[in-house]
């Protein structure tokens, strides 16, 4: 049963170096794989029988396949796109918030103020794709998907909100890192990795950060609860950004 979150796990690995080779210095990506694999986080959901890793292996695979998408101008890796993010979705529905986060930045490109311009049949034929699979894999189930979003309201709406989320979340950075100085370090070099980011490209800062506001947005909309696991998928994203602070 915790195989699948086991295999997940571990090939997310190199394959988020694969990412920070393309983005990154070769020496970041080193960094931020050998820090995912010792992740106290990391670990630990890839010892439990849940969606997450695997939800964090297609959000870091979709992330590559974009952005050679987007450079290559590529129908062949807008569909490949297509496909994973369907796979995310099937495995856990919050993939929908980093796909909307997708959405718009690919709005953005095809508009005559983007300094990259997309050919807006690009986009379209990718998040096609997405939605048609989607569709196909959930078309057995959607009745249910459906009524549990519709008439069944959480039993934890208004204890866990955005406040006790954010609290939480910095308790089990605490327990990850070993107490509150490392969290608070590792904050400050997330900042300096975050702002080298947006200096240098734009493009992979929204790519990273968008998916998080998303999801912020559209956990209150959908049940109106919200919980520092659902922010798990982007760890490796994370990483990457702190592996930027890093050397900087």
């Amino acid at each position: 049963i915790r195989l699948p979150a086991l295999l997940f796990g571990a090939a997310t690995v190199p394959l988020l170096y694969v990412l920070g080779t393309r983005i990154a210095s070769r020496r970041e990506a080193v960094l931020a794989a050998a820090l995912l694999t010792v992740s106290y986080h990391h670990v630990w959901f890839s010892q439990n029988a849940r969606g997450y890793t695997m939800l964090a292996f297609w959000t870091v695979l979709s992330g590559y396949l974009l952005l050679r998408a987007i450079r290559e101008q590529s129908v062949r890796m807008f569909v490949a796109y297509g496909v994973v993010v369907a796979l995310g979705i099937y495995t856990h529905l919050t993939m929908i918030f980093m796909v909307s986060a997708h959405v718009l930045i690919s709005a953005w490109l095809i508009t005559p103020w983007a300094r990259r311009r997309l050919d807006w049949a690009l986009p379209v034929i990718g998040f096609g794709a997405g939605a048609a699979a989607t569709l196909a894999l959930y078309a057995p189930l959607i009745a249910e998907v459906l009524n549990f979003f519709l008439n069944r309201p959480s039993r934890l709406l208004g204890v866990s909100t955005p406040g006790w989320a954010m609290e939480e979340g910095l308790r089990v950075l605490r327990v990850g890192l070993g107490g509150g100085w490392p969290v608070a370090v590792g904050g400050l070099v997330f900042v300096i990795g975050l702002l080298s980011y947006l200096r240098r490209s734009p493009l992979v800062f929204f790519l990273f950060v968008l998916p998080g506001i998303m999801t912020v947005i559209g956990a209150l909309i959908g049940r109106g609860t919200m919980y520092p696991r659902v922010f798990f998928f982007l760890i490796g994203f994370a990483l990457l950004i702190v592996g930027r602070g890093a050397f900087v």
